[in-house]
């Protein structure tokens, strides 16, 4: 970290995690500590106090007895690029072509630690290599960015209960899904986390007993209905 003028530590701006080489490799041997960090969602102001949903992320502690590690603290989080507008709402309602979205989300890296953002919590998973930290950072970029290219809020589930018969239509593509995602991948790739702490998660369900139906945006009706629907929400 550089010195800001008011002696706290300024953090660098989130880099999009879309080549290997955003991160710099770690030294194979070096200890690094994983966090589990959330904070509050500010954009959703008090709606997402009242419904309890934060955003979270992971932050990656790194030393080493030898050279100094290229980084010392880092922090990997998936998020949409336009949030609320594009993603969870429309940019715009064009009444001749229905609403505009943006759902494009992306993994981001930032060089350091935002030490007033990660308010809500933070826990301590485990400890692991930077072997591995560096094997995590080769699956996102060949296989999970890929993979989730597109922020998706809802579940869309034929029942209450998630698990067991209950069939899911739509799966979310949230933060939750890249931190989880990560700390299931870890493991397999070696790390030994003792930690029975359990991490909870967002879940936004929507209840369809059936197989949801895409609005044909060529039916001037439908379209009517879904620019008539967002106009009023987002007036």
């Amino acid at each position: 970290w550089a010195r800001a003028a008011c002696g706290e530590p300024r953090v660098e701006p989130d880099i999009f995690f879309e080549h290997r080489s955003v991160v710099p490799a770690l030294p194979p041997e070096c200890d690094v500590e994983v966090w589990y960090v959330e904070q509050e969602i500010e954009a959703l102001g008090a709606v997402g106090r009242l419904l309890q949903s934060y955003h979270c992320g992971l932050v990656f502690h790194v030393s080493t007895l030898l050279a100094p590690p290229p980084l010392t603290v880092f922090t990997l989080q998936y998020y949409a690029v336009d949030f609320p507008f594009g993603a969870l709402f429309p940019i715009s309602v064009e009444d001749g072509a229905g609403p505009v979205w943006n759902n494009e989300a992306v993994v981001a890296f930032t060089p350091g630690e935002d030490p007033h953002r990660w308010t809500k919590g933070r826990s301590l998973v485990g400890r692991t290599t930077g072997a591995i930290v560096n094997a995590l950072c080769d699956w996102v970029v060949s296989e999970f960015t890929p993979s989730h290219p597109g922020y998706q809020l809802f579940d869309v589930l034929d029942a209450p209960q998630a698990g067991g018969a209950t069939r899911t239509w739509v799966s979310a593509c949230v933060c939750d899904t890249f931190v989880h995602a990560s700390l299931r991948q870890l493991p397999s790739l070696g790390a030994h986390f003792t930690s029975q702490q359990p991490l909870y998660r967002n879940y936004v369900p929507l209840i369809s007993p059936s197989a949801p139906e895409r609005v044909d945006l060529s039916n001037a009706g439908e379209r009517a209905a879904l620019n008539g629907y967002y106009s009023a929400l987002l007036e």
